[in-house]
């Protein structure tokens, strides 16, 4: 005797196929689903004789949908992210972002995908170097008299801004490092600070040249004495009135100078302090 087909086992097969279908499906690691990404961003086109960039983020974070093999390789091998400048003018505007490689930007989720920044024109102004020491030389008899430097001056390039707030151009000579019985040139590196002293650095503001040469002269150190400081008064105070006495701050003083000149001197007097018709302590 023939039997019909099964109709609800044929139904439950084909059931059963399509749930595991989805199933093996949607697990599959090649389905569509979002990536993350984080990419380096570098500006290009950036005509560097006219203007720079003072502030763009470093990187760019994005997701695309897509082949979630495929996105997974590419995120592996590294994603560049750029702005084109070329033609950009000074001020801050929103630039279009293009993604290496090129087809991940047609995956991105939320397009256009731009980044911020900023630009400013390039400026130049010219500064004196000033020079400044550290150290002792080792001839405690010798003593630093002038040192001429080569250039005198220094030209600033940089963003605007920059340049406007550095103020001072600076030069040091470490005076241990001088040969005291036979001096030579030493080539110092120019360093840049603003109005309050903090030093300017980094590749946004460069000096022209970044050294200058420096020439040390040496002298005989100046002697030193300590000397006594004495009162100079002038006239006399009123009738029935006389000088009781005085007190000075300070006591005594250091000299420097030619030690023929100091072995002379024992005091030094004040300016005149006229005690003419004084009734009452003067205090000068």
């Amino acid at each position: 005797m023939s039997r019909g087909p099964n109709v609800p086992i044929a139904a439950a097969s084909v059931g059963l196929s399509l749930l595991l279908w989805v199933v093996v499906y949607t697990n599959s690691p090649t389905a569509n689903q979002p990536v993350s990404f984080t990419a380096p961003l570098v500006a290009q086109g950036v005509e560097e004789a006219r203007i720079a960039v003072t502030k763009i983020d470093p990187t760019v974070a994005f997701s695309a949908i897509g082949d979630v093999t495929r996105l997974t390789a590419v995120r592996r091998d590294g994603v560049t992210a750029t702005v084109d400048l070329s033609g950009a003018t000074p001020g801050t505007a929103t630039y279009p972002v293009r993604l290496s490689p090129p087809w991940l930007s047609d995956l991105v989720v939320n397009r256009p995908l731009t980044a911020r920044v900023t630009i400013e024109p390039i400026a130049r102004k010219t500064l004196p170097v000033t020079l400044d020491t550290v150290g002792r030389l080792r001839d405690d008899n010798l003593a630093l008299s002038q040192s001429a430097l080569e250039p005198a001056e220094v030209t600033l390039r940089g963003p605007e801004s920059v340049v406007r707030r550095t103020t001072k151009a600076l030069a040091t000579l470490d005076l241990g490092e001088v040969d005291p019985n036979a001096p030579r040139e030493a080539v110092l590196a120019v360093r840049l600070a603003d109005a309050e002293g903090n030093l300017v650095s980094g590749a946004r503001v460069a000096a022209e040249p970044p050294t200058v040469t420096a020439t040390p002269v040496l002298s005989l150190a100046p002697s030193e004495k300590t000397v006594l400081v004495s009162p100079l008064f002038e006239g006399t105070p009123a009738a029935g009135f006389a000088p009781a006495g005085y007190r000075l701050d300070p006591e005594q003083i250091t000299l420097r100078g030619d030690a023929s000149l100091l072995a002379q001197t024992s005091k030094v007097f004040t300016e005149p302090i006229s005690v003419r018709g004084a009734r009452n302590d003067l205090s000068v």
